[in-house]
């Protein structure tokens, strides 16, 4: 079963908030420019927390089989992006690792409290009314 945030499309992590259904990124509340690749890769890490997303399943996720493009500099830059876009002061958030990238365990942990709490929330809204 999805995390009721997850079945909203918003995926909140580290003070950003992931909007599925807008395509957009926030930092507190701010929208940051982030083109549409690597607003994808991002939602692909977010999909599978604390786990090594592979080169190779990033290729096959994001471009279809008849696409030819340069894909070692294709994915190097929309994960440039990814990085630019949390900005400066968030260092090590979006790890380089062999053959693939992961976001940190912790920054999972606080996806699933997040969702966790918001169903607590809901489930008391729902037993009040």
């Amino acid at each position: 079963m999805q995390p009721a945030a997850e079945r909203e499309g918003l995926l909140r992590f580290e003070g950003f908030q992931l909007d599925l259904r807008s395509g957009e990124l926030l930092k507190s509340g701010r929208k940051i420019r982030l083109q549409v690749q690597p607003f994808r890769i991002l939602a692909i890490l977010l999909e599978q927390p604390g786990e090594v997303v592979t080169r190779d399943e990033f290729r096959e996720r994001l471009w279809p089989k008849d696409t030819f493009v340069d894909f070692d500099h294709s994915l190097n830059t929309a994960i440039n992006q990814v990085t630019y876009a949390f900005g400066p002061g968030v260092v090590g958030l979006l790890r380089d690792l062999s053959g693939g990238y992961s976001l940190p365990f912790y920054v999972c942990i606080a996806l699933e409290v997040a969702a966790a709490a918001l169903i607590m929330v809901r489930g008391s809204h729902a037993k009040v009314s």
